[in-house]
């Protein structure tokens, strides 16, 4: 192991000539809460489980049905109450036939 005697470096040096950047968050304008998901559940969509279906109820100032189509890369895609409330609208549809 090498040592270097008489080094002068010294690595922890002061820093108090950088002017130090805060990061502010700026929250006044964040007016919307986003809803907590509960009882989710994920449907395979393919036989790999590569990308799936999530249901899962989400609570917040009104609770309400989510469905989500995602992969296993992170991607998702949340689709609108509108799409629940029509395919429930066809559920009953065929239910009456």
């Amino acid at each position: 192991m090498y040592f270097a005697e008489g080094s002068s470096m010294n690595y922890y040096a002061p820093i108090e000539d950088i002017k130090i950047l805060t990061c502010k968050k700026e929250c006044d304008n964040a007016s919307t809460h986003r809803a907590i998901r509960i009882l989710g559940r994920r449907y395979a969509l393919t036989p790999t489980s590569y990308k799936y279906l999530e249901i899962g109820i989400s609570v917040g100032i009104t609770s309400y049905v989510e469905l989500a189509l995602g992969d296993n890369r992170g991607n998702q895609i949340i689709l609108p109450i509108e799409t629940w409330k029509s395919q429930m609208q066809k559920r009953a549809d065929i239910e009456q036939l």
